[in-house]
């Protein structure tokens, strides 16, 4: 794993820690945020080898290294076997993941630093791991990693313009309850006047 990938890991880690201090978690039974970081890494990882066929060891040695494992082909064949990965399944367990980040990110600032810092790493690990045997990136398995990662961006974006309306929404609401009694035929300013002189 390149130096700059894997700071962005370690960051992730960080960012990780960070959401489950403030109450963020991945909703899934039994496993932290960090547990289940590493589980949708390696989804992804054996995803992406799968495209172009069987795993590769330089691949296999990759993933053990990014990930503290120490799995054997067999082992990570049957992985991908029982988990029956699908580019669907990859980007909903993705989803998952990004979640406590996006959440986190609202709480604070929309422009989202921990859930872009995380599109951005999966990015960049997947480009990392394609050159892994050969240097090079497959065209078909770029395809797969562009696709995914414009899925998620696309999430990402849809979810923050959502709760952006529900807040708007909910402001626009609370206008509403705070306006003065309609009464026909005073007008709006003398209706708030005649509030203020009688308070």
């Amino acid at each position: 794993m390149q130096d700059g990938v894997a700071k962005q890991l370690s960051q992730v880690y960080d960012n990780c820690a960070k959401c489950e201090e403030r109450g963020y978690h991945v909703g899934v039974q039994g496993k932290s945020m960090q547990d289940y970081l590493r589980f949708t890494l390696l989804k992804f990882y054996v995803y992406l080898s799968s495209s172009n066929g069987n795993i590769s060891m330089a691949e296999i040695a990759y993933l053990n290294d990014a990930l503290g494992y120490s799995m054997s082909a067999d082992q990570i064949d049957r992985f991908n076997v029982s988990s029956k990965i699908t580019k669907y399944s990859l980007k909903d367990s993705m989803i998952t993941m990004m979640m406590p980040f996006l959440k986190m990110d609202l709480e604070t600032s929309p422009i989202g630093p921990m859930s872009l810092a995380f599109i951005e790493f999966i990015n960049q690990a997947g480009l990392d791991f394609m050159t892994v045997d050969n240097g090079r990136t497959e065209p078909f398995i770029m395809r797969d990693l562009g696709a995914l990662v414009l899925a998620l961006r696309n999430f990402r974006i849809e979810y923050i313009t959502n709760w952006e309306n529900m807040i708007r929404e909910q402001k626009r609401r609370e206008e509403m309850a705070n306006r003065p009694p309609y009464v026909p035929g005073i007008s709006p300013a003398c209706r708030q006047s005649s509030r203020i002189s009688t308070a």
